[in-house]
C-alpha cells in the first residue's frame, strides 16, 4: 500500500532532504498542490481524474493516517491523534452528496442522494438502500452539522432508540448492529464506506460520466459560485477588503 509521508521541501537539486528518512523498497504517493477552480470543469476525463485523484484521494490519505496510527509508525506520533473516525464517516458522507449531485442534479440533497445509492451502491450492499434514509439524517447531518451522528427515535416514542457510531478496524460491522451491544444500534464502517465509494465510482458511477450526453453534468461538477446579495453589507465589505488584498499583496511582490 502507497505511504503518505510528513511534509517536506526538496533540495535545490529536487531531492528529498537527507533529515526526511524515507523506508526501503516502499510506494510513497505525490501529492503536487492543484489550483482551485474556477468554473466548470472543461471534459467528462477531468471530472473523472478530479473525483478519482482529490475527492476520493483526501479520503484515502485520511485512511493512510488512521492506519499509520493503528501501526504506530516510525516516528507518527499518537499520543494526541484519534482514530479519526467520524472525520472520514463526515468525508464520506459530502463526497457521496457531491456525486450525487453531477449524478441528478436536483435541488434535493437525499433525492440525489436516493438515486445515487440505488443505481451504485445497492449493487455493492443492498444494506444502503434499505437504511439510506437512517444513514443520511444521523450521520451525514449529524456529524457534519453537529459533530456527533445522531441517536434516532420516532417521535412520541423516544423511549426506543437506536444507538449510532463509525468503526473503521476491519472486524467493525458496517451499516449493521454491534454484536457485543445489548442496546439497539446501527453502525457505519467508515473505511469500509470509502471502499464501496471507490468501486461505485470505478464500477458504474465513472462510466456513466464517460457516456453522459447531458454537459450539465460538467457544470454540476464544478464549484458553485456565492452570489452575495446587494444588501448584504457585512459580506460585501468582506468581498472588497479580499479584492485589496489581493492588489496591495500582489502589488508588493
Amino acid at each position: 500500500m502507497a505511504k503518505v509521508k510528513r511534509r517536506f521541501k526538496t533540495d535545490a537539486n529536487g531531492q528529498v532532504p537527507r533529515s526526511c528518512q524515507l523506508e526501503p523498497l516502499t510506494q510513497y504517493m505525490v501529492a503536487p498542490k492543484t489550483r482551485p477552480a474556477a468554473g466548470p470543469i472543461e471534459t467528462r476525463d477531468k471530472v473523472i481524474s478530479w473525483i478519482t485523484d482529490c475527492v476520493l484521494g483526501d479520503l484515502r490519505t485520511l485512511r493512510a493516517g488512521i492506519e499509520a496510527r493503528n501501526r504506530h509508525d516510525g516516528q507518527v506520533v499518537v499520543d494526541r491523534l484519534s482514530g479519526a473516525n467520524y472525520l472520514l464517516a463526515a468525508g464520506c458522507c459530502m463526497a457521496l452528496e457531491y456525486f450525487s449531485r453531477i449524478y441528478c442534479g436536483k435541488d434535493d440533497a437525499l433525492s440525489n442522494v436516493r438515486r445515487y445509492v440505488k443505481d451504485f451502491l445497492v449493487p455493492i450492499n443492498d444494506r444502503y438502500g434499505e437504511v439510506c434514509d437512517l444513514v443520511w439524517r444521523s450521520f451525514h447531518n449529524g456529524i457534519i452539522h453537529g459533530s456527533w451522528p445522531q441517536t434516532i427515535c420516532l417521535k412520541g416514542e423516544e423511549s426506543k432508540r437506536i444507538v449510532v457510531g463509525v468503526g473503521v478496524d476491519e472486524d467493525d460491522p458496517h451499516l449493521a448492529p454491534l454484536l457485543d451491544d445489548n442496546r439497539d444500534t446501527l453502525v457505519v464502517n467508515a473505511v469500509r464506506f470509502l471502499g464501496d465509494l471507490e468501486r461505485s465510482v470505478d464500477e458504474g458511477f465513472a462510466r456513466w460520466l464517460r457516456e453522459c450526453k447531458d454537459d450539465s453534468a460538467l457544470e454540476r461538477a464544478g464549484p458553485r459560485l456565492l452570489e452575495i446579495s446587494p444588501r448584504d453589507k457585512n459580506t460585501r465589505r468582506q468581498f472588497n477588503l479580499v479584492i485589496k488584498w489581493n492588489s496591495e499583496e500582489k502589488g508588493s511582490g
